[in-house]
């Protein structure tokens, strides 16, 4: 019987750095591309010029378009999950053995795998956790919550080193337009504060979607809902478990 990476038709690895795109074709794309330029800030990361993103989304969304195309992949990752957090964990990020938040509970709840870390919590902003984590910030996601023109809310995930394309928001979602909402309404329509939010455990459930660069690595960061923790899950698992799509969001 065919394994789900052989139905799958494609291999998105943690123990070789790389992302084979296509059936049949042997062009690879290393996550580390571009940490041999020598301007490297952080560890395992690098300084991205406009090209190497449009590098970067150019494979994610033909990464994207093959995960659509073989749904297997959720299940491949599933199975083993476990392996690839036990692999390459790397980094200065201290495993969260405190308090658990609604978000950690909930993804207990259904059996959903994930890790939690600690950060200080007077960390200026996403980048700084990023390089606290030690990670790549693109694989550091913040949330983002907007209101459409008709009044409805849509979450949106982006790598913290981005800036969301509120064009491409309202084109997912369906909307003629979208805003973000204001600071002091965070709390009330979410249940989280700026700086602790995260995309499960809100109040209610909004439409979000996640920026598509995400496929490009194992595991990817998210608020847990509380401010200085963070918990690290599959980008597969974490859509699935809050009805999310992948698409692409930010601005190039």
């Amino acid at each position: 019987m065919a394994t789900a990476q052989e139905k799958c038709g494609c291999f998105f690895g943690n123990v070789l750095p790389q992302i084979q795109i296509c059936p049949g074709k042997k062009e690879t794309f290393s996550r580390d591309f571009a940490c041999e330029k020598k301007n490297a800030h952080l560890p395992g990361a690098a300084i991205f010029t406009p090209a190497d993103f449009r590098q970067r989304r150019s494979k994610a969304s033909e990464a994207r378009k093959n995960i659509e195309k073989n749904g297997i992949i959720i299940e491949y990752y599933q199975l083993h999950y476990k392996l690839f957090t036990e692999v390459a964990m790397g980094g200065r990020a201290e495993k969260e053995k405190s308090e658990k938040t609604n978000a950690m509970r909930e993804l207990e709840a259904a059996g959903i795998a994930y890790e939690g870390f600690d950060y200080p919590e007077d960390a200026e902003d996403g980048m700084a956790v990023a390089e606290f984590l030690g990670q790549d910030p693109f694989s550091v996601f913040k949330t983002l919550v907007t209101r459409s023109d008709k009044g409805e809310f849509f979450v949106f995930e982006v790598p913290v080193n981005s800036t969301l394309d509120l064009k491409k928001a309202a084109r997912a979602a369906g909307a003629k337009s979208v805003e973000m909402i204001k600071q002091k309404e965070l709390l009330p329509l979410t249940g989280y504060i700026h700086g602790g939010c995260s995309p499960v455990g809100m109040k209610k459930r909004f439409p979000t979607f996640i920026d598509e660069t995400a496929v490009l690595f194992d595991t990817i960061f998210v608020s847990s809902g509380k401010r200085g923790k963070q918990i690290r899950i599959s980008p597969y698992s974490l859509a699935e478990f809050i009805g999310a799509a992948f698409v692409p969001l930010t601005v190039d």
